[in-house]
Formats: C-alpha cells, sequence, structure tokens
C-alpha cells in the first residue's frame, strides 16, 4: 500500500469538510493537523474497499476449505453460503442424534451442550411457520414420534368407519 499524502492545512474557517465546528468537534483540535485532498481520500477509499473484497475473498475461500462438496465447485459466494448452511445443518442434526442416542443410555447431557439443538429447533420452527416445501428441506422436517403415527392410524380408521 502507498503511503498517504498529506496536503498542506486549510483555515479551519472556510466550511470545508464540516470543520467548521458545526459537527460537535471543535475547529482548534485540528491545528497542526493536514487534511487531505479529495484525490488521497479517493486513493484512500479504493485501497479500503479493495482490503474488504480481499478479506471476504478470503474467508469464502476458508468456507470452501471446510464445508465438504465444495471442491470444484467455483467459487459462487450464493453457492458457498447455501452448502454452507446445509453443512451446519446436518451437523446440528447429527448432534442432535447423539444427543438423544446418549439420553436414552442415561447419560446426562449439559444444557450447554444442548444449546446448539435449541438453535436448530428454532430454525426449522422458523421454517415450518414460513410455509418452506418441504421437499426442498426433507432434513428439516421433525420426525414423527410413535404417538403421532397412532393418532394418524386413529385418523384414518375413522373416517374408514364414517364412510358407510
Amino acid at each position: 500500500m502507498a503511503p498517504l499524502e498529506l496536503s498542506p492545512p486549510q483555515d479551519p474557517q472556510d466550511g470545508q469538510d464540516g470543520q467548521d465546528g458545526q459537527d460537535g468537534q471543535d475547529p482548534s483540535s485540528d491545528v497542526g493537523k493536514q487534511r487531505l485532498t479529495e484525490d488521497q481520500k479517493k486513493k484512500n477509499h479504493v485501497q479500503s474497499e479493495a482490503k474488504r473484497r480481499e478479506t471476504l475473498r478470503a474467508a469464502f475461500d476458508r468456507l470452501c476449505e471446510r464445508v465438504p462438496g465444495m471442491e470444484g465447485q467455483g467459487r459462487s459466494e450464493g453457492i458457498v453460503l447455501k452448502k454452507t448452511v446445509e453443512f451446519i445443518r446436518e451437523q446440528l442434526e447429527l448432534r442432535r442424534t447423539l444427543v438423544r442416542d446418549a439420553e436414552s443410555r442415561g447419560v446426562v447431557v449439559s444444557d450447554e451442550d444442548k444449546e446448539p439443538i435449541r438453535i436448530l429447533e428454532r430454525l426449522e420452527q422458523r421454517d415450518r411457520q414460513r410455509g418452506l416445501d418441504a421437499a426442498r428441506l426433507p432434513a428439516l422436517q421433525p420426525v414423527a414420534s410413535e404417538n403421532d403415527v397412532a393418532e394418524e392410524d386413529d385418523d384414518v380408521s375413522g373416517a374408514n368407519e364414517n364412510d358407510d
């Protein structure tokens, strides 16, 4: 990055760049400071923006390295984000299964270890409220319990009795 060039100080009374004391700062605090020219400000902005883009690019590259199935996918940010969300949800579902298995064997699982599962459940609830298509997100649908299946069987048998 090139060093910044400073322009000669401007008169604080000229009202440029909001340095007329009306921005809540004391104009005398600028004494001895040199102001940037518009060209210097533009160069700084361009450099800052390039650094921001490079930081984002590096973050997406790290995601591509860590999320399975991203090899050879190109670097579409939309695809990277979608695959990352899918991977995180899969990991949360795996955690839920492991916690349920552990608890069914009598292992005490701490609330701290269950917190990611609560996050998943809130996401699933939000998705149901939004009415997302079940075919698009099959892993997000709750697993039917034995009671739910028994209730459905009762509903079906009750409907058949009324057909007579």
